[in-house]
């Protein structure tokens, strides 16, 4: 497991070459975390969550391919941005109240196996959300509910 939690001072911290979790990882109630680089995480056994990090600006993990249970982007104030392009299986995806999120990148997301909740994120497009649903659908499809409420309006 790696937990990167309640570090009130903490402004960035770097793991480029950790590659595989046998766990969790969770990233939470950084106040003052600004960036990270864990760009060589390519797999999680169990839940990724990045939580409570009120001057996070963006979430990138280029080469992660599934994570089994959750994957959980929420409360995250500042955040604008979310690549995971290589992702392509999650148990359950949880994306909510980000409200500076404009931009997300899950262009390889075929199945979620559990719910998919996507809402409260009044930045991002409904459009860009709706697209995603049906992306996921369309490839391998979603097992639990979509939930796609309360997002940006309109089509950008």
């Amino acid at each position: 497991n790696v937990y990167i939690s309640a570090n009130s001072h903490l402004a960035s911290f770097e793991l480029p070459q950790l590659a595989t979790v046998g766990g969790a990882v969770e990233i939470g109630h950084n106040s003052y975390l600004e960036s990270f680089d864990m760009t060589g995480l390519a797999s999680v056994s169990s839940f990724l969550a990045v939580e409570e990090n009120e001057t996070l600006a963006s979430v990138i993990l280029p080469v992660l391919t599934s994570v089994p249970e959750s994957l959980s982007v929420k409360n995250n104030d500042g955040l604008q941005s979310l690549e995971m392009a290589q992702l392509n299986t999650v148990g359950e995806l949880n994306i909510e109240t980000n409200g500076a999120l404009s931009s997300f990148d899950l262009s390889s997301l075929a199945s979620v196996l559990g719910h998919l909740r996507i809402r409260h994120n009044t930045s991002l497009s409904q459009c860009d959300v709706d697209a995603l649903e049906t992306q996921v659908q369309a490839a391998g499809g979603i097992d639990g509910l979509a939930i796609t409420d309360d997002n940006g309006v309109g089509c950008d």
